[in-house]
């Protein structure tokens, strides 16, 4: 690394800036397209539920579709976690390149100027810099963010776990019905 110029840096600080980005725009992608899916499902089987409630055993095939659904939440859970790990590698090491550049002269004095006029803000907010200055090496941090209380993924696996309690409720009130 010692050996690549400003400008070098600069291309492969915006190359993984930008592969984070992509990472994050698919994790995104896919959480919106299970969960069209997933409540697409959800709600065929509501439907057929509701259609089929007093055919006490026909109504039992019902429950394929809150089963398939608990199936693609767990799956869903597994390929959107892969993607938000994918962003959290990238990021950080964008950040690492970022402090490598940081400590050229150069850019030192361009950061300096900015700390002047902004002298109550950093550039980056405190909880990125304490996030990712503790994070050595890289895998810790993604292994440690892709769990964060704090994170986008966080939000998206509660609502996979949400989707996946809905779906064995209706499970059970389907057996219920169809045995009681």
């Amino acid at each position: 690394m010692a050996h690549l110029t400003n400008s070098e840096l600069v291309d492969l600080y915006t190359s993984f800036k930008d592969d984070a980005r992509g990472w994050l725009a698919l994790h995104r992608q896919h959480f919106t397209q299970f969960v069209a899916i997933i409540l697409g499902v959800l709600g065929v089987s509501v439907t057929a539920f509701i259609t089929l409630i007093n055919r006490e055993h026909v109504i039992l095939i019902v429950v394929i579709g809150p089963a398939l659904s608990i199936l693609l939440s767990f799956f869903a859970i597994s390929v959107c976690s892969k993607f938000y790990r994918r962003y959290c590698e990238h990021d950080a090491i964008s950040y690492k390149l970022f402090r490598l550049l940081e400590s050229r002269s150069e850019l030192k004095m361009e950061l300096e100027a900015v700390n002047q006029l902004h002298s109550k803000d950093d550039l980056f907010p405190q909880r990125w810099i304490k996030r990712l200055d503790n994070a050595i090496p890289v895998g810790d941090y993604a292994d440690e963010h892709v769990r964060a209380r704090d994170a986008s993924n966080f939000f998206i696996m509660r609502t996979f776990w949400g989707l996946i309690a809905i779906n064995a409720f209706l499970i059970v009130v389907i057996i219920l019905i169809a045995w009681g």
